[in-house]
């Protein structure tokens, strides 16, 4: 248990992260739930040769907030530390439009209707775009990571169907550590 709790926290802190309160106004669950969004663009590989994700060595993945950040300054603030080789650019949105050009989407729960989420996901459905959110039931309506906060705890749920169908593919030490669903007989 131990060995896998050392595990869980050497995947998901970002190197230099500190967690120590530096006068920033993030709290303890804005920064873990910054670090697990970050930690899922980091632990995911995008197509080769696809032209609509720049994020190879020493470039950026791009990620749009869709509706009011449950971050804080949070999610900024990890993306200021991340390393060049797993840089993360954080674009916040009240639309679309501002989403179109990102790697990944993170869906902010209550900011869209289940039925609009449902309907861009349907839409996005084959296509390299890293889906995430925390709407409880995301993943089940064709989300690839859904965020869960249960008894104080952050977790997550990984839909490996809809991932691979986006010809994504996410670490097997990520999948360690959610609940995978969708996976293909």
């Amino acid at each position: 248990m131990r060995k896998l709790l050392l595990v869980f926290l050497f995947l998901i802190l970002p190197p230099g992260m500190a967690w120590a309160n530096d006068g920033n106004m993030s709290t303890r669950a804005e920064r873990l739930m910054a670090v697990y969004v970050y930690n899922f663009t980091r632990y995911t590989n995008w197509p080769e040769g696809n032209a609509d994700h720049t994020a190879t060595p020493h470039m950026a993945t791009r990620l749009a907030v869709l509706g009011r950040s449950p971050f804080g300054p949070a999610l900024d603030e990890v993306a200021s530390k991340s390393p060049a080789e797993s840089k993360l650019l954080v674009s916040y949105c009240r639309d679309m439009v501002c989403a179109q050009d990102s790697d990944a989407v993170f869906f902010v729960a209550g900011s869209m209707s289940a039925s609009s989420i449902r309907m861009l996901l349907t839409a996005w459905s084959g296509k390299p775009l890293l889906t995430i959110s925390d709407m409880p039931g995301f993943a089940d309506m064709g989300g690839m990571i859904e965020l869960q906060r249960s008894k104080g705890r952050l977790t997550f749920r990984i839909n490996m169907a809809v991932a691979g169908k986006a010809n994504l593919h996410i670490s097997s030490q990520l999948l360690q550590l959610g609940e995978v669903v969708g996976i293909k007989p």
